[in-house]
């Protein structure tokens, strides 16, 4: 799968939950905060599709997502092509799948892809916002939805990013990120499973 998609340009550190309008969404914003810090580890499988005008059908990626508290994560493409990003506190390595084996990548690319993965863990952590970065608003739902607008530096490359919650508290179903220009990226996470053992060495290998 090819990074240069809106997520590696354009997610920045979003560490803290801000406060609300008023006291119902106070307790919305609570509750996710809340679900995030009773879950020790999740797993899922992902679809990405990456919707442009100028394609007559998405481009689609496969994959799989292993979290474990406090700070691991592991992002896997299985197809079309196979790679692994791997987070443990803040180490991450970056390895991809060729010729029959797996080789580590050291290029520019591996800062971007980091990047990336520090923003889906500090969702996992149920931390949305870093004052300037996004404006956020939560829309109680059903189903509950996380919007971000982007700031002044991000307004070029970036319309606003949604975060849609399943029907379990603080488990994010669906990331959709918008571009000017109608570009489109949608993350369906399926499949999840929150606070099960994971494999051993999931975070240390390919």
């Amino acid at each position: 799968m090819n990074w240069k998609i809106p997520i590696a340009y354009l997610l920045l550190a979003l560490v803290t939950l801000p406060c609300s309008s008023s006291a119902g969404q106070d307790r919305d914003w609570s509750r996710l905060r809340k679900a995030a810090e009773n879950t020790w580890s999740l797993r899922a499988v992902f679809t990405q599709e990456k919707h442009l005008p100028i394609l007559t059908a998405p481009l689609i990626s496969r994959g799989r997502l292993f979290y474990g508290a406090p700070g691991s994560v592991r992002w896997e493409y299985m197809s079309p092509v196979k790679s692994v990003m791997l987070m443990k506190g803040d180490t991450a390595k970056v390895f991809q799948f060729s010729n029959g084996s797996w080789t580590e990548d050291f290029t520019g690319g591996v800062e971007v892809r980091h990047m990336v993965l520090s923003e889906i863990r500090e969702w996992l952590k149920g931390r949305f916002d870093r004052a300037g970065t996004f404006t956020p608003s939560l829309s109680a739902g059903p189903p509950m939805k996380v919007t971000l607008l982007p700031g002044r530096d991000l307004k070029d490359f970036l319309t606003r990013i949604e975060l849609v919650f399943d029907s379990t508290p603080g488990v994010i179903r669906r990331v959709e990120i918008f571009e000017p220009g109608q570009g489109r990226t949608c993350i369906l996470f399926e499949d999840v499973h929150i606070n099960t053992e994971l494999p051993s060495g999931i975070f240390v290998r390919p």
